[in-house]
């Protein structure tokens, strides 16, 4: 892509693929170097606090995505995790159902609310599906719009 600014008289033209080497990009954890700190999930649910060793099992644990650069960023997964649980817990299941009603959450982003729908939605839809609108709302309202708009939409 090609940016033109004009200075006054001149006309600069800038190359996005020449400032490329000088845009830094955000670090991940396939950034991170010996001994630096990150964070994974336990099998119980909890944080664990640890360094990156580039170990057998520490790769293992990051190819997983249980591994992330922040306690933040490891409890949001982990609260995300619990919220899925309790969607599948109060009716809802992983797969679509062929020639039957799939409903699920759809985020509007327009106007930053939630809805319950059948699939044929065009938002944003949550990937854990319901038989009915009745265990689709309940579900709805048993976590809360916040939670679900948080750890399901990211917002």
């Amino acid at each position: 892509m090609i940016f033109l600014i004009n200075e006054g008289e001149k006309k600069m033209e800038i190359h996005e693929d020449l400032l490329e080497p000088y845009i830094e990009k955000p670090k991940t954890v396939w950034d991170l170097e010996e001994r630096e700190e990150c964070y994974s999930l336990t099998i119980c649910g909890n944080v664990h606090h640890g360094f990156w060793d580039g170990s057998s099992s520490s790769i293992a644990i990051r190819e997983l995505g249980e591994l992330f650069l922040t306690r933040e960023e490891a409890q949001d997964e982990l609260e995300r995790r619990k919220v899925e649980t309790e969607m599948l817990r109060l009716g809802g299941r992983r797969h679509l159902k062929l020639h039957k009603e799939n409903y699920c959450f759809c985020f509007d982003s327009q106007f930053s609310s939630i809805s319950c729908e059948c699939f044929s939605c065009l938002g944003i839809c949550s990937s854990i599906y319901f038989d009915s609108e009745k265990e689709a709302l309940k579900a709805l309202n048993t976590i809360g719009k916040d939670k679900i708009k948080k750890y399901i939409f990211g917002v």
